[in-house]
């Protein structure tokens, strides 16, 4: 309730003030021989001044200095000062309706509600006592009882319109929709058609399903507004609905004559030829829709998501509409260079399609728009991170960071980046601190865990590496990947080789066919002297990534110790041509010996 209707509400309790505070007996003037008996003129003439009783003076002091804090906005002072009114006299029916209404606008209108219905009660006649019970009557969801209140005020006064509002609306709350559009039309014999009063009867007309009715009161919003576009797209839109396409182009045509710069209802032709399976001309209403800047972005964002939806499944390829997403895409970010919704949502598409230079570029542009979307900078640094791009992934993760101090995945990338540039004690400073920010999601605290245990590891703090790694599979024991690094590791130290073993088999089994998590089989079994085995899971791995100069190495270490130092030789030098081996690689090749 507004501060106006306070004040109209509190006008009409005061003028009824001196009324109210009697407890209901007849005014009685009293003579000064403190008798108490009333003196009148014999004469017939002007009677003596009434004198009123002095607790009646009082409790019509207190009312005003309750009404005078209500004003300034002392309202639990108010409060003390109305109830104190009632207690002196229970049957104050401005008391009781201004209680109930503080306790309604402090939406406490289960308190409100004995009030509101004691002030109707004692003062029937009261439109305001009426109303103010009504509205605290639907407050407490007994919308019946208030529909009854509001009927009997409409009987009361039956050319008031603001009434007969409150009682269509009150009726709608009470599923009484058929009486509530009988009390809209009786408004609308008193004010004519307006424009809020054929809303609200389509509104509930389309609940109905009564469509004869329906296009009735949308031709009359028409009619009553012939420059209001909107209306003839909801007509039009509503010819489309009930199977009626033929009716609703030609009110879109009749739009386009009254609004031609109205971008929406090249959305609505769009919609109407595809329905017409006309996929050429919906196509082309709807890139001239998005020429439009009128129809705002957020409209224009939500249908491009229903084509990235459409053509996310792998299943279902859909060429076509690819081709039509990008180059409403392209148009978009050309008519709305200033949104960066534009040019993150296309961002989106060419991230997804792996065109990930691009994507890069629709990010940074919605960047330098706005830089405080978190999302967007996420889906930057997973970009940096798939194009192995470590200089822009120090600069961007750092920004990141100092943007969004309290979001562990900046930290987890500028770790990764560090750990690869063996920046290690700082990589450990990052993920550590980004490890404390992740909240109920274990799968990201594993990721934290296994950067901290790689960091550790190559600063040689092993005992720390294995206490992270062992965190990480406390949190996640089926992680194929952190076992397999926990194996590898292990092995290289050639420690703890039953553990590593049991590890790497778990990882095979979790995740077959894999020839990273093979190659490291092998290896343990290779430190472990089962030469013969650990031959077997490398060339298991090398069928599966033979250009890999880490496995050729390893397979050619497996070789030199069966006694093939030929064969070990060649696969050195397969190794050193390929890359990636270790730094004993070439002191093997040149002197045909394994080192270690």
């Amino acid at each position: 309730m507004k501060n106006s209707r306070h004040i109209c509400f509190f006008l009409a309790g005061f003028c009824l003030l001196l009324a109210s505070c009697k407890s209901g007996a007849p005014a009685t003037a009293y003579s000064g021989d403190n008798k108490g008996k009333t003196k009148t003129n014999p004469a017939g003439g002007n009677s003596v001044p009434k004198v009123i009783p002095t607790e009646e003076l009082e409790q019509q002091a207190i009312f005003i200095d309750a009404s005078r804090e209500k004003m300034l906005g002392n309202y639990a002072e108010a409060m003390k000062l109305y109830e104190r009114c009632i207690s002196m006299n229970p049957k104050n029916a401005a008391a009781h309706y201004e209680v109930a209404d503080l306790y309604s606008e402090r939406s406490q209108s289960a308190l409100a509600l004995p009030h509101a219905k004691e002030a109707a009660l004692l003062d029937p006649a009261n439109p305001w006592y009426q109303r103010l019970y009504a509205v605290v009557l639907q407050q407490n969801y007994k919308f019946d009882e208030a529909a009854s209140v509001l009927q009997k005020l409409t009987k009361t006064y039956p050319g008031k319109v603001e009434f007969l509002a409150e009682y269509a609306d009150a009726l709608l709350y009470a599923n009484k929709p058929d009486e509530a559009l009988k009390v809209f039309d009786r408004i609308e014999q008193i004010t004519g058609p307006s424009e809020a009063l054929l809303l609200q009867k389509f509104k509930i007309l389309e609940r109905k399903g009564d469509e004869e009715k329906i296009i009735k009161t949308l031709q009359e919003l028409i009619d009553t507004n012939p420059k209001e576009s909107r209306y003839y797209g909801m007509l039009g839109d509503y010819y489309q609905k009930t199977g009626k396409p033929e009716k609703a182009a030609e009110l879109y045509n009749q739009l386009l004559l009254v609004d031609p710069e109205n971008g929406y209802v090249h959305l609505s032709l769009s919609e109407y030829y595809r329905r017409q399976k006309d996929h050429a001309r919906a196509f082309s209403e709807m890139i001239a829709a998005f020429r439009q800047p009128s129809v705002d972005i957020d409209t224009k964002v939500k249908i491009l998501l229903n084509y990235y939806y459409a053509t996310d499944n792998p299943e279902r390829q859909m060429p076509d509409l690819k081709i039509e997403a990008d180059s409403i895409c392209k148009t978009l970010i050309r008519v709305h260079p200033d949104e960066a919704k534009a040019f993150s949502i296309y961002g989106d598409f060419l991230s997804r399609e792996e065109k990930r230079k691009e994507a890069r570029e629709m990010y940074r542009k919605a960047l330098a728009l706005d830089k405080n979307r978190f999302a967007i900078w996420n889906e930057l640094l997973l970009l940096n991170s798939q194009l192995n791009d470590d200089e822009s992934q120090l600069i961007d993760a750092k920004q990141a960071v100092e943007l969004f101090p309290s979001q562990p995945t900046p930290y987890f990338f500028l770790g990764l980046t560090l750990i690869k540039k063996k920046q290690y004690q700082d990589a450990i400073s990052n993920l550590q601190t980004g490890s404390a920010f992740v909240v109920d999601n274990n799968a990201l605290q594993v990721q934290f865990y296994t950067a901290i245990g790689d960091a550790y590891n190559g600063l040689k703090k092993h005992d720390k590496s294995d206490e992270y790694f062992d965190k990480a599979l406390v949190l996640d024991p089926d992680n194929a990947y952190v076992l397999n690094n926990y194996s590898y590791f292990l092995s290289l130290r050639n420690e703890n080789l039953d553990k590593a073993e049991t590890m790497i088999r778990k990882a095979n089994r979790l995740e077959p066919n894999n020839p990273s998590y093979e190659d490291t089989y092998g290896w343990v079994l290779y430190h472990k002297g089962s030469f013969d085995e650990a031959k077997t899971w490398i060339e298991k791995a090398l069928t599966r990534d033979a250009e890999n100069g880490t496995l050729l190495e390893h397979y050619g270490d497996v070789l030199f110790r069966l006694g093939r130092t030929d064969d070990a030789l060649t696969n050195w030098k397969k190794a050193k041509e390929k890359g990636g081996g270790s730094d004993f690689l070439d002191k093997k090749i040149n002197d045909k010996k394994l080192y270690e």
